[in-house]
C-alpha cells in the first residue's frame, strides 16, 4: 500500500509539473486563440473595413464580407493580427493551374479570410489583407490553419492586398514553408507555355493537343477565382461554376523562407527581408527560364524573344531595338490584318547575311525556319549587317516591318492558289522588284495607305519626337516608288556615318 502511494505521489507531481509548464507557455505565447474583441476594439477594425471597403481596384473578394461575431487574434512581433472568416455568397474558391473544375473538391481545398494588421506600438491599423489558402495535399481542415501557422499544409498561401491585387505568396510543404512565390505578368505566364510548347514540339515529345492541355513550366503558374451561379426554383436549381479572374505567380522565388517574411505578407514596399528577381531588382517581376532571366525588368518576355534577340548577337544597337519592341511579332499580325483585311501569325527570325554587305539591299526573305507553337509560319529573315551597324534605329525599325511584309507576301503566294491570292492579294504589283503598292492616278489605295499609315504610326510610337513627315518617308521605302525627297530622306538614314540624318544614331 505504501508503495502505491508512493508511485500516485510521484505522478502526482509530474501532472502538476506537466500542467504548470503547459499554462506558463500558453500565457508567454499568448497570441493563437479566438476571441471575443471588446465592443471599441471590434468597432476599430469594423470602422476601418467600413472605411476603405470602396477603394477596391479588382472585385475578386468584393461581395465577401467579414463575419465579425468570431474573430481569431494572434500576435506577431509588432503587429496584432484579426483573422476574420468570410460570408461568401457568389461561393469564390481559387484553383491553381486549373484545367477541369469540380466544385466541390475544389472548394474543400480553398479557404480566404481577411486578415487585418494592428500596430501594438500606435494602436493603428496598418492594412488588410486577403489570404488565400490553397491545400494540394492530403485533406485539411482548413478552418485550423492561420497566419503563419501552416501545421502540416502542402500546398501554397498566397496574400492579396486589400484593393484585391495579388501581392505575394509561399510555398508550403507539411506545415514548412519551402520558398516564396511572387506576382508576374499574364504575358510572361503566356509565352512561358508558347516556350515549353515548341520546346517539346521541337523534340518531338508530344503531340500539340496534349501540350495545349500542359501546364507551363512549374515555376509559372496560374491561379484562378470561380464562382457559383445558380438559377430555378425551390427544389429545382441548377448551379454553374464561371470565372471570375486570374493571377499568375512565378513560384520559385527564394528558399528556406528566405525570399521575404517567411510565410506572411509583403506589403508594398514592406518589412522584412525583401525579395530579389534574377535581375537584382527588389521585389521584382523578372523570373529564372530555361533560356535565363526574362520579364520585370529585362524587356524580354518569353525565351522565343531571346532566341530573336541573340540571333543579332555582335549588333547590340538591333538587339536593343527588338528588346525595346517584345510585342513586334503581334504588332505586325495587326497592321497586315490591317492591310489586307487577312489573320496572320506572325513568327519572324532575324539573322545577318554578310554576302548583303556593301549592298542597297536591306534584307531578304530566306524561307522559313519552321512552325510555330500557334501553327503560324516562323519567317527566316536575312539583314544586311551594314543596316544594323550604320542606320538610325527608326531606319531599322522599318526595315524589319518591310522585310516581315515581303516575307508574308511570298509566303502566300508560294502557297495559295492563283484565284485565293489574286482575291487577297490583287492590288499588289510583282515587277521583279521589291515595290508592292503602285499609284493609281496619283494615290494609292486603302491597303497601301492603311499600310503605309500604321508603319509610320509605329515609328513615331518608338520615337514621339520624330518628324511625322520623315517617318512617312521610312514607311514608304520599299513598298512603294520614292519621291526625290522620299528617297533622300532614307538615305539620310540609312548610313548615319554620313551628315543629314535626324533619327536616332547607334552607339
Amino acid at each position: 500500500m505504501r508503495k502505491n502511494y508512493v508511485l500516485l505521489k510521484q505522478y502526482g507531481l509530474a501532472l502538476t509539473l506537466l500542467l504548470t509548464t503547459t499554462i506558463i507557455i500558453y500565457s508567454c505565447k499568448k497570441d493563437l486563440g479566438s476571441s471575443q474583441l471588446s465592443n471599441a476594439e471590434l468597432s476599430d477594425l469594423r470602422n476601418w473595413y467600413e472605411s476603405n471597403s470602396g477603394k477596391v481596384i479588382n472585385d475578386r473578394f468584393q461581395k465577401m464580407k467579414p463575419i465579425w461575431d468570431d474573430v481569431f487574434v494572434s500576435d506577431h512581433d509588432d503587429q496584432i493580427v484579426y483573422e476574420l472568416n468570410l460570408e461568401n455568397p457568389d461561393q469564390v474558391f481559387q484553383v491553381i493551374n486549373a484545367t477541369v473544375v469540380k466544385e466541390k473538391s475544389s472548394t474543400n481545398r480553398n479557404l480566404i479570410k481577411l486578415l487585418i494588421f494592428k500596430n501594438k506600438k500606435t494602436s493603428k491599423i496598418d492594412y488588410g489583407v486577403y489570404q488565400s489558402i490553397l491545400n494540394e495535399g492530403s485533406l485539411l481542415n482548413l478552418e485550423q490553419l492561420h497566419y503563419k501557422q501552416m501545421n502540416g499544409l502542402s500546398g501554397k498561401v498566397m496574400y492579396y492586398n486589400f484593393d484585391g491585387s495579388f501581392s505575394n505568396g509561399w510555398n508550403y510543404a507539411s506545415g514548412e514553408v519551402t520558398n516564396s512565390i511572387q506576382p508576374i505578368e499574364q504575358s510572361i505566364y503566356l509565352n512561358a507555355q508558347l516556350d515549353r510548347l515548341s520546346r517539346n514540339q521541337q523534340k518531338g515529345t508530344s503531340s500539340k493537343e496534349k501540350l495545349q492541355l500542359a501546364y507551363p513550366d512549374e515555376c509559372i503558374g496560374k491561379i484562378t477565382e470561380y464562382g457559383v451561379a445558380c438559377a430555378g426554383v425551390e427544389g429545382y436549381m441548377v448551379c454553374n461554376v464561371y470565372e471570375k479572374g486570374s493571377s499568375y505567380f512565378n513560384a520559385c522565388g527564394g528558399g528556406n523562407g528566405k525570399g521575404g517574411n517567411n510565410g506572411g505578407y509583403q506589403p508594398p514596399g514592406g518589412s522584412g527581408t525583401p525579395y530579389f528577381d534574377c535581375a537584382g531588382v527588389k521585389n521584382g517581376k523578372a523570373i529564372d527560364s530555361p533560356c535565363g532571366c526574362i520579364g520585370g525588368t529585362t524587356g524580354l518576355e518569353s525565351c522565343m524573344q531571346r532566341d530573336i534577340i541573340d540571333s543579332l548577337r555582335g549588333y547590340p544597337c538591333a538587339q536593343d531595338l527588338l528588346r525595346r519592341l517584345p510585342n513586334l511579332n503581334t504588332d505586325l499580325a495587326a497592321l497586315i490584318k490591317k492591310t489586307f483585311g487577312t489573320n496572320a501569325n506572325i513568327d519572324l527570325r532575324f539573322s545577318i547575311d554578310n554576302t548583303l554587305k556593301n549592298t542597297a539591299t536591306d534584307g531578304r526573305f530566306d524561307g522559313l525556319a519552321g512552325t510555330s507553337p500557334s501553327n503560324g509560319a516562323v519567317y527566316k529573315i536575312l539583314l544586311n549587317p551594314d543596316v544594323l551597324s550604320k542606320s538610325s534605329k527608326e531606319y531599322i525599325l522599318a526595315t524589319m516591318y518591310h522585310e516581315a511584309l515581303h516575307a508574308y507576301v511570298a509566303y502566300a503566294q508560294s502557297t495559295l492558289s492563283d484565284d485565293v491570292f489574286a482575291a487577297t492579294f490583287g492590288s499588289l504589283d510583282f515587277n521583279g522588284g521589291r515595290t508592292l503598292f503602285k499609284e493609281v492616278d496619283g494615290h494609292f489605295e486603302l491597303a497601301a495607305n492603311n499600310y503605309l499609315n500604321g508603319l509610320k504610326d509605329a515609328i513615331l510610337a518608338f520615337n514621339p519626337n520624330y518628324d511625322t513627315g520623315r517617318a512617312y518617308s521610312l514607311a514608304q521605302g520599299g513598298i512603294v516608288q520614292l519621291s526625290n525627297g522620299a528617297k533622300a530622306v532614307n538615305d539620310q538614314e540609312r548610313d548615319t556615318t554620313k551628315p543629314g540624318y535626324t533619327g536616332t544614331k547607334c552607339p
